[in-house]
This record gives C-alpha cells, sequence and structure tokens, in this order.
C-alpha cells in the first residue's frame, strides 16, 4: 500500500469508529474530517506554466525547488517530476517561439526574469499567453546574493504591476538564487537556494486546495509543511476534544487513539517522507503518549461526572483536545522542523495538561 493510502485508510477507520458515537456527535465529527480527508484524497501534483526568459535553466530551477536531483517524465506538452517519496510537480514550458501558452490550463504562472538580462520579458505575450486567468508570479533569478538585486526586483516588480492586465492577477515577485551542486550519490554538495523558502510559500498560497499538499512535500520547506500541518492538528484536537466530552467511559478510547495515530502519519506524510505506521507509533511511545497515562487521567476526569456533572465533560473533553494538540506540535517539531527526540518530548510535556 502506497504511503497516501495509509493515510486515507487511518481516516477511514476513524469514520467507521464515529458510527458508535450517539448520533447527534456523528455529523459534526464527519463534518470536521471531511476537508482533512478530501486534503489526502483529492491531492494531485500543482500544474505550472514557465513564462520568461529562455535563458534560465529550467532543470536548474527545478531541482533548487526540489533540492534534489529530479528527472522529468514526459506526457505530451508537460513534464513530471517526482521525489522520491512520490510527491510530484507538472511543469510545462511555454517560453519557446511557437508554443500556444493559452492551451494550457495551469494553477499558476511562473514568469522568470533573469537578473542577467538587460530588460524585462515582454509584458505583451506575458499578457497574451496568459489568456488573463490565473495568479502570476514573478521569478527574478540571479547568480548573485539575493539582497544585492532587491532594487531590481522592486523595478520588476513595479513593471508588472504597470500592466493593468497583471495587477490584479500578480501575486507577487521573488529573486532566487537556484545555484544547487549535488555529489554522486544525489546528496547536496553545495546549497544556494536563497529565495526559495519565499517563493514556495507564495506558490503554495496561490494553488487550489487540492494542489497545496504535493507543493509542500516537494518543496521540503518547513514553514509551508508547518502551515498545512498544523491546519491537520489543530482540527484532530477539536474532534478529540468532541469524543472526549462524551460520558461514555472508555468506549471512546479506540476512536481517540486511532485519530491520534492517524494524525502522526499525516504529519509524516506531509513531512515528504513515506506515512510509515510503525514509525508513528514509535513516536507516541518515544515522547511518552501511551495509552496507560491516558487512560489513568481520562478515568480520572471521568469521576468528576460524580461530583460536577455540568463540568465533568468540558474537563474530560479538554483533556483530550489539549492532549492530541500537544503530541501534533511534538510530531511537527521531531518530523517537520528536525528536532531531538529529547525536544520532542519536552514540547509534548509542555503542551499537555497538567497532571498527564
Amino acid at each position: 500500500m502506497s504511503a497516501l493510502g495509509r493515510v486515507l485508510e487511518y481516516y477511514e477507520h476513524f469514520e467507521r469508529l464515529v458510527q458508535k458515537l450517539p448520533k447527534p456527535l456523528q455529523q459534526p465529527l464527519l463534518r470536521e474530517i471531511g476537508p482533512i480527508k478530501d486534503l489526502f484524497l483529492r491531492q494531485r501534483a500543482p500544474r505550472i506554466v514557465v513564462l520568461g526568459d529562455a535563458e534560465v535553466p529550467l532543470a536548474r530551477l527545478v531541482h533548487a525547488i526540489f533540492s534534489a536531483p529530479v528527472e522529468g517524465v514526459e506526457a505530451a506538452e508537460w513534464l513530471t517530476y517526482r521525489s522520491e517519496a512520490g510527491a510530484e510537480l507538472r511543469v510545462a514550458d511555454a517560453r519557446a517561439a511557437g508554443v500556444d501558452a493559452s492551451e494550457f490550463s495551469p494553477d499558476l504562472w511562473l514568469l522568470l526574469h533573469s537578473a542577467e538580462s538587460p530588460a524585462p520579458p515582454d509584458i505583451d505575450r506575458v499578457v497574451a499567453a496568459t489568456g488573463g486567468k490565473g495568479s502570476v508570479i514573478g521569478v527574478l533569478v540571479t547568480p548573485e546574493a539575493i539582497e544585492s538585486v532587491e532594487p531590481q526586483r522592486l523595478a520588476f516588480h513595479a513593471a508588472l504591476r504597470a500592466e493593468p492586465a497583471l495587477r490584479d492577477r500578480l501575486a507577487g515577485t521573488v529573486a532566487v538564487r537556484p545555484e544547487v551542486r549535488f555529489v554522486a550519490d544525489g546528496s547536496r554538495a553545495d546549497d544556494r537556494r536563497e529565495g526559495f523558502t519565499r517563493l514556495a510559500q507564495v506558490m503554495t498560497g496561490e494553488l487550489p486546495q487540492e494542489a497545496k499538499l504535493d507543493m509542500a512535500r516537494v518543496s521540503g520547506v518547513r514553514e509551508v509543511q508547518r502551515e498545512i500541518a498544523l491546519t491537520v492538528v489543530k482540527s484532530m484536537s477539536v474532534i478529540c476534544g468532541a469524543i472526549g466530552a462524551q460520558p461514555i467511559p472508555l468506549a471512546d478510547f479506540p476512536i481517540l487513539t486511532s485519530l491520534q495515530a492517524g494524525m502522526v502519519a499525516a504529519v509524516i506524510y506531509i513531512s515528504g517522507q513515506p506515512a510509515r505506521a510503525k514509525l508513528g507509533l514509535k513516536f507516541i511511545a518515544a515522547v511518552g503518549a501511551n495509552v496507560g497515562a491516558a487512560m489513568a487521567l481520562r478515568e480520572g476526569s471521568r469521576a468528576l461526572l460524580k461530583f460536577v456533572p455540568l463540568w465533568g465533560n468540558a474537563v474530560s473533553g479538554g483533556i483530550a483536545g489539549a492532549g492530541t494538540f500537544a503530541l501534533g506540535r511534538a510530531a511537527i517539531g521531531y518530523f517537520i522542523d528536525g528536532v531531538s527526540i529529547e525536544q520532542a518530548r519536552l514540547i509534548f510535556k509542555k503542551k499537555r495538561p497538567p497532571g498527564k
């Protein structure tokens, strides 16, 4: 089974478990999980069309976006670039004379401009090529340090903004320095991917929802991955809090455990790695989120129902939600931010409810 298939399997299993909960709770929880499942179920590769200076080597740009040497697989006019973990980016090069860019329907357009060129690309051709549809990102490609070309980037931005047909569609201009050298085993010998964090953020912001996930996995930019992962973690925490607030002793443990395991698997997948169930379970155990500790605290909160029936459920739900959020933040720290397992354990302890 593919990594994506494993993630989807978690959420399908969760949906089956939800059917065992009281009817009034089922639909709200399924509505909450729906957008997250769609993020993975409808996932597809971003479609990018490149315009502008033909002197800029496309392969160098793509390698810098991936931060790895990748081969393109041609399918008609599109090239599909794929990472070892299966993340994909589809690119069409419409810079050559005679190419009818209007035949493409990309998610967005990248307008390349070499910092060594005396003038910006032909704006009229860009307007005609894009057909008035889709966001445009200006990319100033330079061999120099980013700071030294900032005045040139601002001039490029102003030239694009001056065209009424582009003004409302211009998502921004970014200067990049895509100088990446690789050794024989494919590892980076030198990395000067300056500006690509910003470029990946702008591209992700302009992509449709179904294409954001692969862009995050392709780029390897932590800021982008963290943003998507936090969305998943927050939603999972809300759901776990709602389940934890139900006065059904022990009945919610299979659901909470399944949901939290699925959340960690999703974070692993968003990081660009294959989602491995065993790795997720090992991580949960390593940070101290074991079932025994959770059950002791969980059932302790149940006892509050005997004394404060109006507040017992709220306390119980708060514990389940906060514990899930702490686990999710620890997973983001470990799998995306690259902290040690000891640091991840500290993140979990700091953000979980007191006493757990």
